[in-house]
């Protein structure tokens, strides 16, 4: 179980990454600076849940 939720944790925070970086060759800005917005206000939680998993 403890393996399982660290590896959920992990692919979570590889997909917001992966967005970050996606959102920045975005043309359109305003979508961008949403998913920027949305994986800074997520990383706060996801480092709380890998603490508590490790």
């Amino acid at each position: 179980m403890v393996k399982l939720l660290k590896k959920l944790g992990q692919l979570i925070a590889l997909i917001m990454f992966s967005l970050t970086l996606y959102s920045r060759g975005l043309e359109n800005r305003l979508l961008g600076e949403f998913l920027a917005g949305l994986a800074n206000l997520l990383e706060p939680k996801l480092r709380k849940t890998s603490i508590y998993v490790n």
